[in-house]
């Protein structure tokens, strides 16, 4: 079950970043260059990654 809640947020993760991110919003509007969009993806990697929890950590404190 948690295998399929993280495939299923990492899906919808994806879905918005494309909308976002997508070529022509990057090129026209922000003017990115190659190395820019680069380093934005690491960073929203690694911290996607850093959000992650192990099943049965206590949350509810942080959430609160």
């Amino acid at each position: 079950m948690f295998e399929e809640g993280n495939n299923n947020a990492t899906w919808l993760s994806k879905i918005y970043l494309r909308s976002i991110l997508n070529s022509k919003n990057i090129v026209q509007n922000e003017r990115l260059s190659k190395a820019s969009f680069d380093w934005l993806i690491g960073e929203i990697k690694e911290r996607f990654r850093s959000s992650l929890v192990n099943p049965g950590e206590m949350v509810g404190s942080i959430g609160a």
